[in-house]
């Protein structure tokens, strides 16, 4: 096979004084690895430094909440307790002991919560969250207070920590983007009504977390450049939000998002939706802003990523799921082991559908995620005592089974009745929609197809 070179991906990039060693970036997610004391977990601090070690040149931990109104579930970190700092030394020491850098996403849950029922729906006016069901609070200017000193206390702790940045949330959770739409925001007060009133929480919360940075740190914004709803706004607001911000020097990048807990399959979009869908989103902002620009949706690929870079539509890559089913994704690129990364499907059974019930963090091809600890990158040892193991069945369990028994030094010998291996997900590939199951049967048969002692 060819080598591909990978130049755009694999160049340095600058952030103000932020230098990053290539252009993947792990986005920021809700893991549901925090523990009940709202902090930052061990196998929180691992599953980050898991990333770092696969390569990535930025790491966004997130979302966090900055305060106990903030909160989604009770699990969700609290940056806003002094408590979390020495928690988060260890994170940033961990990343940073790998040369990527690595930033802290800081969110409020505002109407989305995944509470049951919900704590105070905090929101600029009183509608029906319709992703939930209930009604929001109309935040009075003591709460809005509030919100804007918790984020600026939690931001000193972030910088405490050693984080290399703060990101603010305005994306497709969260309070600060429904200040901005019109079907939240329905206030007549200076906080509603005209653009400039409603990006003025926004706008007093960046000012009050710039006034503590260094020119060492950086500020960034993930932004929702198009909510997808009927009643909430489209990309032209989205881009216009950017250049507000921008024209203010409030922040130093924007990570892109799109979507809205009212339209989960733009959010985080399954399989159904097409690989690099919100490219032009990303194309449009690039004509409008000169802040540097991370690409979103469904990329799991580095030739699809390099092309992204080659067509300037962006300056980095994030990867929230590709980099969850394969951490080692940048490190396999520079080195030319395509074959051998295990790209993301979009079935968001473990990533998306264990978080929203407050379980921890999964994969369904990738074991180890929340576990890096135990069974993490090199973690896998040989076997003192190697046996000969015959397997029946080349399913997915026969096949898995195979490839982890051989790296461990077995010998295997594998019996399947069929003349191709997969067993039930060769139907399951077949459904519309669903032809990405495909990929896992790929990888596993590359893998043992590649082991000598099978």
């Amino acid at each position: 096979m060819e080598k591909l070179e990978f130049t755009k991906l694999f160049s340095k990039f600058r952030i103000k004084n932020l230098v990053l060693k290539n252009r993947f970036v792990f986005l920021p997610h809700y893991t549901a690895l925090g523990t009940v004391e709202s902090l930052p977990s061990e196998e929180e601090i691992y599953y980050y430094a898991e990333r770092a070690k696969g390569g990535a040149g930025m790491i966004i931990s997130g979302n966090y909440a900055i305060s106990e109104s903030a909160q989604w579930h009770r699990t969700a970190v609290n940056v806003s307790k002094n408590e979390v700092i020495d928690r988060f030394r260890e994170q940033t020491k961990s990343v940073h002991k790998y040369g990527a850098k690595i930033i802290c996403q800081l969110n409020h849950g505002g109407t989305t919560k995944m509470k049951k029922p919900p704590s105070d729906l905090y929101a600029p006016s009183q509608v029906i969250e319709k992703s939930l069901n209930y009604y929001s609070l109309k935040m009075n200017e003591g709460q809005i207070i509030e919100v804007i000193d918790s984020f600026k206390k939690s931001a000193k702790n972030v910088i405490k920590s050693g984080f290399d940045g703060v990101e603010v949330k305005i994306a497709h959770d969260g309070l600060l983007r429904t200040f901005v739409s019109p079907y939240y925001n329905k206030r007549k007060d200076k906080y509603g009504g005209s653009f400039e009133n409603r990006m003025r929480f926004i706008d007093e919360i960046f000012l009050s977390i710039k006034k503590i940075l260094s020119d060492n740190e950086v500020l960034g914004v993930r932004l929702c450049l198009d909510e997808f709803d009927d009643n909430g706004y489209g990309l032209e607001t989205g881009i216009k939000i950017a250049k507000y911000l921008e024209k203010r020097q409030l922040i130093d990048y924007i990570n892109c998002d799109a979507g809205s807990w009212n339209n989960f399959i733009v959010q985080i979009p399954p399989m159904s939706v097409p690989l690099g869908f919100s490219e032009y989103m990303c194309a449009a902002l690039r004509k409008e802003v000169k802040l540097p620009i991370i690409a979103f949706g469904r990329i799991n690929d580095p030739a699809q990523a390099e092309q992204i870079l080659e067509n300037e539509n962006a300056d980095l890559i994030g990867m929230a799921r590709q980099l969850i089913c394969d951490p080692e994704t940048p490190n396999k690129s520079k080195i030319g082991e395509l074959d051998s990364i295990r790209k993301c499907i979009a079935c968001n059974e473990g990533c998306v559908g264990q978080v929203m019930f407050n379980q921890p963090v999964k994969c369904i091809q990738n074991i180890s995620v929340g576990l890096e600890k135990k069974y993490g990158i090199n973690k896998l040892r040989k076997s003192n005592s190697p046996r000969k193991i015959v397997v029946v069945g080349g399913g997915v369990a026969g096949l898995k089974f195979s490839e982890i028994a051989a790296k461990r030094g077995h010998s295997i010998v594998m019996f399947e009745k069929d003349g191709e291996l997969g067993g039930q997900v060769n139907l399951l590939k077949k459904i519309p929609f669903r032809n990405e199951f495909s990929e896992v049967i790929r990888f596993l048969e590359f893998q043992i197809r590649n082991l000598k002692n099978i």
